[in-house]
């Protein structure tokens, strides 16, 4: 901090100065003696201002310094804080796409099974009908045989008539 620096640089010298130009006043007769006091309150006034000054720079310095740094910690707060938002949407949005996996695997997983049950049904239906199908086919066959006998004894019977 060069302006720190210099402002108690000069300061220093004017203090120097100041303790200088006392020992020459001791020297002075009465009338320049009232001249240095008033000129030595005036250079107290700049010393006292000098000394302000540098101790206003150096607060400020330190106060900028701290606002600096207060910031910087309120940045890292900030930063953390949004990477924790981050890490639960992250988080979230993992947790819904598991979740959508799930859902999906267990449609796909019901769907196979509902598959597998409709054709199993079907195979049994068709098991079914093709059994009624045979036993109908064979009472039909057999009621077939039995109505040609009957039609055969019948024209047997007429054929006996007719020729005797």
């Amino acid at each position: 901090m060069k302006t720190k620096e210099s402002l108690k640089a000069v300061n220093e010298k004017f203090e120097s100065l100041k303790s200088s130009l006392a020992e020459e006043a001791g020297k002075l007769k009465e009338s320049g003696q009232q001249s240095w006091r008033d000129t030595q309150q005036h250079l107290d006034n700049m010393s006292d201002k000098l000394k302000t000054a540098y101790e206003s720079l150096e607060s400020n310095y330190d106060e900028t310094k701290l606002q600096g740094h207060l910031a910087v910690m309120e940045a890292r707060d900030k930063w953390e804080e949004l990477g924790k938002v981050v890490e639960q949407y992250y988080q979230h949005s993992k947790d819904v796409k598991d979740k959508g996996e799930q859902a999906l695997d267990e449609a796909q997983l019901q769907s196979h099974l509902l598959k597998l049950e409709t054709r199993d049904a079907i195979e049994a239906k068709s098991k079914a009908v093709r059994q009624q199908y045979n036993e109908s086919r064979t009472e039909l066959e057999n009621l077939t045989a039995k109505s040609i006998k009957e039609i055969d004894s019948s024209f047997e019977t007429l054929k006996s008539k007719f020729t005797s």
